[in-house]
């Protein structure tokens, strides 16, 4: 038996004990018929799809007045605070790599840089990130299952997401009206308490949301727009402070930010995942919406995170929402973007710079 028969064989049998790992299955994909998705079966875009409408562009740049770029990342640092053991770290592999050369006595710096994608900084997920187990595999974005839908390596080794990899997101990109809901402003503080209980003012219902517009005088979010939620949670390593903390703040903020966060209800989901609907006409957006919230997580195709511990879910719950007092739920992070851009392909995150967006509110 050569040795590229072995290392399938290994790769297969390590396939099928990674599944087998999953005691809990849902078939809701494939009863609800998540897949195809809305842009077709072979996409692989999702909602950047918008930014192809050139009436979603124009609507953007015409509401630009100040004319003014506005930096939405954050600082990378070793002890920026991070998701469970996750970590960023840089060196400079020389000081300086090489020279002088030449009669300008030229002189040059490389880098080096090892981290995860995911949870690091500033960064979006991708469609590759989220799926569900279901008896017949991992389905994700689109109908794709895993793990044959992996990219493979030497000796079967999982290299990238393959059709779900986050760089067919990054080749359309986002050039959209952005829609900045300001809770914290609203709430009349500077930063969202963490939720400890449902009802907690760190949680951002659709009532909220529909308030929140009001007071800013916006318009209802629409197909195409970026809705960017404030809650000031990421004041905690703002890059204003940032720099001139020592170790021991940074520390403390790392414990802050792990502790839990602030955002969006099951409600606020569902506000803002029928968004799209509203436009419709009324009729269509009440039965719509209707059969999305009969699903139960908010957002047709949209996955529950599951975590350990329960505060870290409690957020999104509200009195009287279904998911209430059950350990599962719908997160919607909404991150910002880094002037970084990671092309790589297969990832499930992207840290993106191909962003243009027409900020209405601050």
């Amino acid at each position: 038996m050569n040795a590229s028969i072995i290392s399938g064989a290994a790769a297969a049998v390590f396939a099928l004990s990674a599944t087998a790992t999953f005691a809990q299955v849902s078939d809701k994909p494939f009863q609800e018929n998540w897949a195809p998705s809305k842009w077709g079966k072979d996409d692989a875009a999702g909602s950047a799809n918008h930014t192809k409408n050139s009436a979603n562009i124009k609507r953007a740049i015409s509401m630009i007045k100040q004319y003014k770029s506005v930096t939405l990342g954050k600082y990378y640092h070793r002890e920026i605070p991070a998701v469970g053991t996750r970590h960023w770290n840089f060196v400079l592999t020389g000081t300086p790599n090489a020279g002088p050369f030449g009669e300008n006595a030229m002189v040059y710096h490389d880098e080096f840089v090892s981290t995860e994608i995911g949870q690091i900084g500033t960064q979006f997920d991708g469609p590759g990130h989220i799926g569900v187990n279901t008896s017949k595999g991992m389905f994700l974005y689109n109908g794709r299952m895993y793990p044959e839908s992996y990219e493979r390596g030497p000796a079967g080794r999982a290299e990238g997401m393959g059709p779900n990899g986050v760089e067919y997101v990054g080749e359309v990109g986002f050039i959209c009206r952005g829609i900045v809901l300001d809770a914290a402003a609203y709430r009349g503080v500077e930063r969202l308490p963490i939720p400890k209980k449902p009802g907690d003012p760190g949680i951002v219902t659709g009532e909220d949301i529909k308030a929140i517009i009001k007071k800013q005088g916006i318009a209802e979010p629409q197909p195409g727009d970026c809705v960017f939620l404030h809650t000031g949670h990421g004041n905690i390593w703002g890059n204003s402070i940032y720099k001139k903390m020592t170790s021991e703040e940074h520390a403390r903020a790392r414990v802050e930010f792990g502790a839990g966060e602030p955002g969006f209800g099951i409600s606020g989901c569902e506000y803002i995942g029928c968004a799209r609907y509203r436009s419709d006409g009324r009729r269509h957006f009440v039965q719509r919406c209707s059969a999305i919230r009969r699903e139960g997580y908010g957002l047709r195709g949209a996955l529950p995170h599951r975590d350990a511990d329960p505060a870290w879910n409690m957020e999104h719950r509200e009195p009287g929402s279904e998911a209430a007092g059950r350990r599962e739920s719908l997160r919607i992070r909404i991150h910002l973007v880094t002037a970084q851009d990671h092309r790589r392909h297969g990832l499930t995150r992207k840290s993106n710079r191909d962003l243009l967006i027409s900020v209405q509110q601050l």
